[in-house]
């Protein structure tokens, strides 16, 4: 029979519990490095760090490309910069990562990382593996105790983050999963995390405004690892990667503040052509990046010069009559007869390959990283494999929509500058708007949609941007305030500008719009205003996706063509119309001959003088035009410069098709399902 417990017992049980629960928060003494010198020797060296301390991650021998990314991303950490580098699918390019930010956390390097993913999910993911590594890492715990002791003691219970101290003092430590804040230890010439943060984040959940504040001070991100912020759909869509390059250009490149320049590396696969991931390794246009492009395999053989032959390699008929064995094994599951082709003829079928690392193979079924490369190869097809081992998607543009800048500076119709055939019968001008300046076209049309550029410009002229902090504190204008006043003025410049035939009849605006996609609400106000003074409707312009392209909810639509439409709503009369479709027939309208139905020319003689608009016009190209019974589906390159320009020529030709030029297709329009037969139960 148990005894009962007494007031005395429950006193000294009560004591064991106390101190039981300060045994478990208080950390005690942190001991010394194990081995001071195994760790002073990887303080500077990336690479030494993996392979002495994440050794059962990195098993393998590093091949150069690995070794040259690792080097890219110590450069980064430890003397800023940015690094584009994309690696095949399964080169360790998240775990090398990982293991970047876990050095750079314990030699201080970085002080408060953030990882970001394609999507929060993909952020914590990365994460989680970190605090895998601290939790169960013997030789980072052994080395570095003033970080794997406070971790140790949570024994996976977070909760108790809030009561650990080191003999009284608290170590602030924070262990979530989208959070890590390092222990506050007692300061040695060891405790060198002490304090700093690891946080994950999506690309697409908000990365503005970071910061934290520690015992020491209040700290802002230093580094950031982009590790593949692209998922396969955004891949795909060039307006979701427009987006998340704006975020990483804007959001992220501001997380140090004002008084800081951030570090970053992007460890990326290229998907599509034109990607996320494809921008930022192009060093044309991300030269800072200084992208950097790895394959899988570099050369696939000896090429074959035999007059006639059907393989363009040497080795090509033997790697065909492989694949056939190999099909044929894998249904078997057997790969011996496979590996006998191929060790018998290893000598021939590997002539001339180059693949990146020798030892990227499975062992257990292949002979040799030559082999596991085709293998895959056959695995995936050659489009997927060409995007996700080599990084290099298989291009899909159409040579019949190739535009190029001298195609649109030749474009000329030699008539004099604000002058037009006799046979115009609309015009219409369209301005783009942003903060550098309102960019500007005007353009005459004939009844078949004939088109001829007869001015064009930027207000203010040159180099003068609209708007910016230093006019400000010069004029003393908010950017609102510049863009309404860029809007009227030049608004009346335009309307009271002479346009003539070559009989000498002036011709009149049919139509004046002002893109509306920038300041829309200040843009819309304006063009009220300068209705209301001028006596002549000046309508606000809004481009859309043709996926996006819709009637805005409660407004009336008082005029519509092909792609296009005029509608009153609450911000007065908006000319909407297809972005896509409008750029291509721009594009390919400078291809004809000037005069010709759908075709636009260039006022003028001298090709040189349209210099800009030649690159601006070509500053895109169509990859791809799918054909849909209900929409049409475009692919284009991101922008290699300024396109200004072309979006005011494409909404001028909009406007003109609005009006009544070109013989507009019917307009699409979903069918209706068609309604089941109700069925009504009967009981029999």
């Amino acid at each position: 029979m148990t005894e009962p417990i007494t007031i005395d017992g429950m006193s000294r049980q009560a004591k064991h519990n106390a101190r039981k629960r300060e045994d478990l928060q208080n950390i005690g003494t942190i001991p010394k490095p194990a081995n001071v010198r195994r760790r002073n020797s990887c303080r500077k060296n990336l690479l030494k760090f993996l392979r002495t301390y994440l050794g059962q991650t990195f098993y393998l021998e590093f091949c150069d490309d690995q070794i040259a990314a690792v080097k890219s991303i110590e450069a980064a950490v430890m003397n800023g910069g940015l690094a584009a580098i994309a690696m095949p699918r399964g080169f360790g390019k998240t775990s090398i990562s990982e293991g970047a930010a876990i050095w750079g956390i314990l030699f201080g390097h970085i002080r408060f990382g953030v990882v970001i993913g394609s999507d929060q999910k993909a952020a914590e993911s990365i994460l989680a593996d970190i605090t895998t590594e601290f939790e169960n890492n013997e030789l980072l715990q052994d080395d570095f105790p003033e970080v794997c002791k406070p971790v140790e003691h949570l024994e996976g219970r977070v909760q108790r983050c809030g009561s650990q101290h080191v003999n009284g003092e608290p170590t602030h430590m924070q262990w979530k999963s989208a959070r890590l804040v390092f222990p506050t230890v007692p300061k040695t010439k060891y405790t060198l995390a002490r304090g700093s943060v690891l946080q994950a984040k999506g690309l697409t959940a908000g990365v503005r405004g970071l910061h934290h504040k520690n015992m020491d001070a209040k700290i802002r991100p230093d580094f950031v690892i982009l590790d593949d912020p692209q998922t396969r759909e955004s891949a795909k869509s060039f307006d979701q990667s427009e987006a998340r390059e704006k975020i990483i250009r804007g959001d992220v490149m501001g997380l140090a503040g004002h008084d800081r320049v951030i570090s970053a590396v992007m460890p990326c696969t290229v998907i599509e052509k034109g990607d996320l991931a494809d921008r930022f390794l192009d060093r044309g246009n991300n030269p800072e990046w200084r992208g950097h492009r790895t394959k899988l395999v570099y050369a696939w053989g000896v090429k074959n010069k035999a007059k006639g032959s059907k393989h363009e390699y040497e080795n090509s008929a033997l790697w065909d009559a492989y694949k056939e064995i190999w099909q044929r094994c894998k249904l078997n599951g057997d790969m011996a007869e496979a590996n006998a082709f191929y060790k018998s003829n290893r000598k021939a079928m590997d002539a001339g390959v180059e693949v990146a690392s020798k030892y990227f193979y499975d062992s257990s079924e292949e002979l040799s990283a030559v082999q596991h490369a085709f293998h895959l190869l056959y695995k995936v097809g050659e489009p997927a494999f060409l995007a996700e081992y080599q990084n290099e998607p298989p291009g899909e543009e159409n040579d019949s929509y190739k535009i190029a800048a001298d195609d649109v500076r030749n474009a000329l119709n030699h008539l004099g500058r604000r002058k037009l055939p006799n046979e115009a019968q609309y015009l219409t001008a369209m301005i783009d708007v942003n903060y550098l300046g309102l960019n500007w076209a005007a353009a005459g049309f004939d009844s078949k949609r004939a088109g001829w550029i007869a001015d064009y410009g930027k207000y203010p002229d040159g180099r003068k941007w609209l708007w910016s902090k230093a006019i400000a504190a010069k004029q003393g204008l908010t950017e609102e305030q510049a863009v309404y006043q860029g809007v009227m003025k030049l608004g009346e410049l335009l309307h009271s500008t002479e346009f003539v035939r070559e009989d000498g009849t002036r011709i009149f605006f049919n139509a004046i719009m002002f893109d509306a996609n920038y300041m829309t609400d200040t843009v819309a106000k304006a063009c009220k205003a300068l209705s209301r003074k001028l006596n002549f409707q000046v309508w606000t312009s809004r481009s859309r996706p043709t996926k996006q392209y819709r009637t805005a909810r409660g407004a009336k639509v008082m005029k519509r063509a092909q792609d296009v439409h005029l509608e009153k709503n609450d911000r007065g009369f908006e000319c909407v119309y297809v972005s896509d479709r409008w750029q291509k027939d721009a594009q390919q309208g400078f291809k004809l001959f000037a005069g010709a139905p759908l075709s636009i020319s260039l006022f003028g003689n001298d090709p040189l003088k349209h210099e800009r608009m030649g690159a601006e016009i070509a500053s895109q190209q169509l990859l791809q035009l799918l054909r849909g019974d209900i929409v049409d589906s475009y692919t284009w390159t991101p922008p290699n410069g300024r396109n200004d320009l072309l979006d005011a020529v494409k909404g001028c030709i909009a406007a003109a098709a609005l009006l009544g030029a070109g013989q507009a297709d019917p307009v699409k329009r979903r069918a209706k399902k068609a309604r089941k037969p109700r069925v009504q139960k009967i009981q029999i």
